[in-house]
Parts: C-alpha cells; structure tokens; sequence
C-alpha cells in the first residue's frame, strides 16, 4: 500500500478537486498520468539489471522527453498543486489554479501520504489489498486526472517518449525497466499528456507562484476532512497496523475530525 501511493497525484476527490503533479525541471512540464515515465535501474558489472527487490532502493526515474533525471533538490519543489472546481460537462469550471508547492516539510508530506491512501481506498471500496487490486485502483486513478484534464484545460498538450539507445543507457549506468505498463512507459513513441509551464504563463500572463505554506496546510486539512478512512479500509490483520499508524500519525486523525465537525 506504502509504495503504491507513491503513483497517486490525486488529493481531494470532492469539489474542490486537488493535485500534485510530478515534473520535469528540464522540459517544464508535469505529467497527468504519473505512471509516464522511464523508471530506470543501475546495472551491475555484467551488464544485466538488478532484480526488482536487490534495486529498487537504487532506482530512478527519468523524463521520457528529455531523459532528464527525476531528483528531490532540483524537481520536488517544483511539483504543481492544482486546484479546480468541477464542471457540468466533467472537467474544470474556468479559475482553476497551478502553483509550485516549495519546500515542504514532515508534516505536509505526512498528510500527503494521508491523503494519497485515501484515494486509494476509495476507489478500492472495501476490496481485498492485493498486488492486481492496487495496479486496478491506479488505473482508475491515472485515467480519472487524464480525463478531467482533458475537457477544456488549454494548458494541456500531448507529449512523446524518446527513444533511448543502449549506448545513451550504459553512459548513464542503466537500463530502462517496466514491471508493468500501469507504474511507466515501457518503450519508445508512446503518447501522453503533460502540463507545459510556457502555456500556463501565458494564460496567466504572469510567472507560477509558490504556494503559501500555510494555505496548503489548510487545503490538506479540507481535503481530508471529505474522507470517512474507516469507512473504506480493508479488513485483515495486514493492512490494520498500517492503518492505525496513518490514522494516529501526528494527531492527523484528530484534526480531521475537528475540520468535519466545523464545517
């Protein structure tokens, strides 16, 4: 459940919707979809990849466009929070919002990861966890952003996957690896959709602020007070540790319960 959270960009599943979108420093453009990307491992001395279990620790990924390393110092505080109201027609009423999220700290990407196993387990309803239930939930998850960002978002364009040559790989010490085509790209010339800062400006005529700390707290906290967790999360002895330690992480189920209550 932990790692599978890490493919969800969705936040707040109730008007207003919220999103935080991974990004590509290089190319200025954030993927709809979080799974389209080339997850790349290091490759050993005889040049065969590591096992899923022996690299995953060692693991990156890369922009599909580019070829651009995915790293925290240059790209997370570049991730977007997207905020929008939605439409009759299932996509955005006009005045939704971009803004660069900053540095967060533990209690912000406490609450993320909060809110991130929520929208899992929403859409999971009470399924049992297993490895094909999650890969489904993701899914679900990708195509619902690809689709509201797809009816009149302007600042949406379509994006390419390059073709990466073994020699361009062994320079860098990788391989490009695809256990599924549900967590990222697994060959050349597949189509996505991004979000490219130069058509956000331009509509805005005006450069993409940083979100106030503060304000995301509160956003967060709004957001998570339309979830009932306990209403969603699966039965068994598996998943009922985790599930008591996100519930009681910082208090954060409390707060929730204040935000509720108040409005």
């Amino acid at each position: 459940m932990a790692r599978a959270c890490d493919w969800v960009v969705e936040l707040g599943a109730d008007d207003p919707f919220m999103w935080v979108m991974f990004g590509c420093n290089t190319c200025e453009t954030w993927t709809l979809g979080s799974h389209c990307w080339y997850r790349c491992q290091r490759v050993v001395r005889d040049l065969k990849v590591e096992s899923a279990s022996a690299g995953a620790d060692e693991g990156h990924w890369r922009c599909a466009t580019c070829w651009g390393k995915w790293c925290w110092g240059l790209c997370g505080p570049m991730r977007l929070v997207v905020i929008g109201r939605a439409s009759m027609e299932g996509g955005f009423e006009p005045g939704y919002q971009f803004a660069y999220i900053g540095d967060t700290d533990a209690s912000i990407d406490n609450k993320m990861a909060f809110l991130r196993t929520a929208s899992i387990l929403r859409v999971l309803s009470g399924k049992e966890v297993t490895k094909e239930s999650l890969m489904a939930a993701l899914d679900t998850l990708s195509n619902n952003v690809v689709c509201k960002f797809s009816k009149g978002v302007r600042e949406v364009r379509c994006a390419q996957a390059m073709e990466v040559s073994s020699e361009t790989q062994d320079q860098a010490g990788v391989r490009i690896v695809c256990e599924d085509p549900r967590l990222s790209l697994h060959a050349a010339g597949q189509e996505y959709l991004v979000l490219d800062k130069k058509l956000i400006e331009a509509k805005k005529k005006e450069p993409i602020c940083t979100i106030d700390q503060d304000f995301l707290h509160y956003l967060l906290d709004y957001a998570a007070a339309s979830y009932d967790i306990e209403a969603t999360w699966p039965s068994g002895d598996a998943t009922r540790k985790l599930r008591n330690r996100i519930l009681d992480s910082a208090g954060f189920l409390r707060a929730r319960r204040v935000i509720a209550a108040a409005l």
